[in-house]
């Protein structure tokens, strides 16, 4: 060690680092030190320091590296002969032992065998040899140059990532759906409020749309908005926009117009389609020289389908979808029919669907996991179910639509399927085969729940970013599997996924690194962002003439081939299926004048309830001093303007300072613990206005048990005293099941306690205790925070 130290002190230039040049010198003075101390007695040394106990681990250090290279010397000795004699332990006091024997030759690896399999002890040792050995090839080399993985283990993950499959090539996505229109014409296509489109009326729609929009200037390589509620005519708008050969970008109506100004600039879109009711919301965020196209104003019968001819290629844009941004700007990833036609065919290989299956779309189309929602049903001949607008916040309404149009596949964020699986009805469900997992990491007890609620259905877990076509691995939940964290699984058709250092070189078995894609999914890039689009897809070292995504997500690979999920490695969370670059809020919160500085984490102090939260430190200090700094009302306001809903802090805590941390990064682990009791309130609170009559002491109560204060006044406001969305779909069941109040939750924003439980203010239900088997959409866009993600890097539902 002391040579180790001498060498780096004359390779290194200390004069402008003090701090390393001591550091240097105390390591050589302590390895001296342990130098003339070698011979001390192991358990001595445990005694001197003195430090606390653990059962489940040795005590000091968990490996030993230990160098055999004592010379042995026979003498003669009269009547005695003397010879050499190698010893094995099969055993080992350390999680890892590895000695090197000098003397008789050979390495030597022991581990414990409830820390370790054979095959990991085989890789770990395979990889220190492989390092040994370009040492003695090449002493003089890096670190960083080396290789740290055997022959073997290469021949593994390549072995994972062998995922060719001979797809046909060279279709649009509009060939997809029009080869069924030619063979299922008159077959039911998509069924919305009990109303059913064939086929043939839908073809016939998008026909004359997409010729509209042609004549207006859509084409290859042009983008169009599309801005309407979920119905028949979204559903009509997608396939027109994609006829026409252009590419469509989802425009959500409930999103602030600040926000989807700012898209439609970066979009650089030529026309938007929408309807009356939605350009009277949202008319003023869109450009004067955008052309709008109204949907339910184009003639079907004006064209013959027969005469209609797709134009454009594979490699042009199918779809941009815009995801939050780390600049306070949102990103809109855009992603070319190639990629999203072999993610369904893909799909529809791995879970065949026919002509039989009834498919539900209740994803927002501003998320990903939509796209595969509207087409691959459509693809294929089975039909698409469109649940109402808001509907997907509402589990009962969900169960009375399977039960009604025999639902057989849908899709779930893990956080709304674990409140759909408490949803009485579900014993009317047993028409649903398959349900898609996606969005966030899907909690390990969730599996076990779901196939005891729903014992006919199968569980898949998908993952992957807007930016990758959607999905890009999957993992098939088991029955009866034993407890542990549920894996993302293994690359998809035609797709790799690599898990690599900050030298992209990849990391071995069982080690964490950053996830990067490959294949023909990887996205074309950000719209109008060629910088951020050059940061994040990267020239593809593995194959020559392609590119990676960088996904910001931490994994490792399995000694089963699969991929283990371990995070985000910046300041991207998900919440309930949502992507949220907390820098984005950050950025807008500063702007409000009454904020110093700021820190948005997501935290989960409570099991299961995660939340949001704003530090902020006023211009006057965190005292609270600036009072409209630390008012939760109007910098949710101010939020307001440019965020959606589920982007909105559930607590804002005034704080002296933001924490540091030596380096200077700010300590997000010490931020303390909101206190739903000392909320800033939405206006001045009178404790002194208990709840007066029985339906307001009954929704208190209720609010009382869920948000887990001790009093209530009627001034209050669910949202300000801390809920979120899925607080409020608990809150509306209990209010509902004892007090026989139906509660329209898209007040729960704006109207007190007194408000809300007002006679005639809120709609009686059916019965106390016996709900309705079918309600309306309980939670309305203003919630946002439910949703139905696609993938981890990529979207999810409001």
């Amino acid at each position: 060690v002391g040579t180790l130290v001498n060498t780096l002190v004359m390779r290194t230039d200390l004069s402008g680092n003090p701090s390393l040049a001591e550091l240097l010198a105390r390591v050589k003075e302590t390895a001296l030190q342990a130098f003339a101390h070698q011979d001390a007695p192991f358990e001595r040394l445990v005694e001197e320091i003195e430090f606390d106990r653990n059962s489940n681990r040795q005590p000091l250090v968990q490996v030993l590296f230990n160098v055999i290279n004592a010379p042995f010397d026979v003498k003669a000795m009269a009547g005695v002969t003397l010879e050499s004699f190698k010893y094995t332990s099969v055993s080992t006091q350390f999680e890892l032992g590895l000695t090197v024997d000098e003397t008789f030759g050979g390495v030597h690896l022991t581990y414990s065998t409830d820390l370790f399999v054979p095959s990991t002890a085989k890789r770990m040792l395979a990889s220190f040899l492989a390092v040994l050995g370009q040492l003695l090839a090449d002493p003089a080399q890096t670190v960083q140059a080396m290789d740290s993985m055997g022959a073997a283990e290469h021949a593994d993950l390549a072995r994972w990532n062998a995922t060719h499959v001979p797809f046909e090539t060279g279709l649009r996505l509009g060939d997809l759906i029009r080869r069924q229109v030619r063979s299922t014409g008159d077959a039911v296509a998509v069924v919305f409020e009990r109303q059913p489109l064939s086929y043939r009326a839908l073809d016939a729609a998008a026909c004359a749309l997409a010729l509209q929009l042609r004549a207006a200037g859509a084409g290859p390589g042009t983008r169009v908005g599309v801005c309407l509620e979920r119905g028949i005519e979204l559903v009509t708008a997608l396939l027109g926009v994609v006829y026409s050969g252009a590419a469509y970008v989802p425009l959500d109506p409930s999103y602030p117009r600040e926000r989807l100004a700012r898209m439609c600039e970066d979009a650089g879109l030529v026309m938007v389609v929408s309807r009356t009711a939605e350009l009277q919301r949202v008319g003023a965020a869109l450009p004067e020289a955008v052309h709008i196209v109204h949907v339910d104003k184009v003639e079907a019968s004006a064209v013959d389908p027969r005469d209609f001819e797709l134009i454009g290629t594979q490699d042009d844009p199918a779809y941009a979808i815009f995801t939050s941004g780390s600049t306070g700007r949102p990103k809109g990833a855009l992603n070319a029919h190639k990629g999203i036609v072999n993610r369904l065919q893909w799909m529809q290989q791995a879970y065949p669907l026919t002509r039989s299956d009834r498919v539900m779309q209740k994803t927002p189309c501003s998320f990903d996991v939509s796209v595969w929602e509207f087409f691959w049903p459509l693809a294929t001949g089975a039909a698409l179910v469109v649940a109402r607008p808001e509907g997907h916040r509402d589990s009962a309404y969900l169960v009375g639509l399977i039960r009604e149009q025999g639902v057989t596949v849908m899709h779930f964020v893990p956080s709304m399927l674990r409140i759909f699986l408490q949803e009485p009805g579900l014993a009317h469900c047993s028409s649903v085969r398959r349900v898609v997992c996606s969005g966030e990491a899907l909690p390990a007890d969730v599996p076990a729940r779901f196939f005891q609620r729903m014992p006919h259905s199968r569980l898949c877990n998908l993952y992957g970013p807007t930016e990758a076509a959607v999905d890009v691995t999957f993992w098939e939940c088991q029955r009866n599997a034993p407890p542990g964290a549920i894996p993302i699984g293994r690359p998809i058709a035609n797709t790799q996924v690599h898990v690599l250092d900050e030298h992209l070189k990849p990391q071995p078995v069982g080690v964490p690194g950053e996830l990067y894609i490959g294949g023909v999914q990887v996205g074309m890039g950000y719209v109008s962002r060629p910088d951020l689009t050059a940061e994040r897809f990267i020239p593809d070292p593995f194959n020559p003439g392609a590119r990676l995504y960088k996904t910001g997500d931490l994994a490792r690979w399995l000694n089963s081939g699969v991929v283990d999920y371990l995070g985000r490695s910046d300041d991207q969370v998900k919440l309930s299926g949502h992507r949220i670059e907390l820098g984005e809020i950050e950025t807008h919160l500063s702007t409000h004048p009454g904020v110093a500085s700021c820190v948005v984490v997501v935290r989960e102090d409570t099991p299961g309830d995660r939340r949001l939260v704003a530090y902020v430190v006023g211009q006057g200090g965190g005292d609270g001093a600036d009072g409209a700094a630390t008012d939760i009302t109007t910098l949710r306001e101010h939020l307001r303007a440019n965020l959606p809903e589920f982007m909105l802090p559930q607590h804002v805590v005034a704080i002296d300072a933001v924490p540091l941390l030596p380096n200077g990064k700010r300590d997000r682990h010490a931020l303390p613990r909101p206190s739903l009791a000392d909320l800033g309130q939405a206006r001045p609170r009178d404790n002194s206005e208990t709840p007066q009559t029985a339906a307001e002491e009954g929704v208190a109560q209720v609010w009382r048990e869920v948000l887990g204060l001790s009093h209530i006044s009627r001034q209050d406001n669910f949202f300000d005293l801390g809920g979120h969305s899925l607080l409020a779909m608990r809150a509306a069941f209990l209010i509902e099941q004892r007090c026989g109040l139906r509660l329209d939750l898209r007040r729960l924003v704006h109207d007190t306690l007194a408000q809300l439980a007002a006679p005639g203010a809120t709609p009686q239900a059916s019965a106390p205790g016996h709900p309705p088997p079918v309600r309306g959409g309980l939670v309305g866009r203003i919630l946002g925070g439910i949703g139905l993600g696609g993938g981890f890097g990529g979207g999810g539902e409001r």
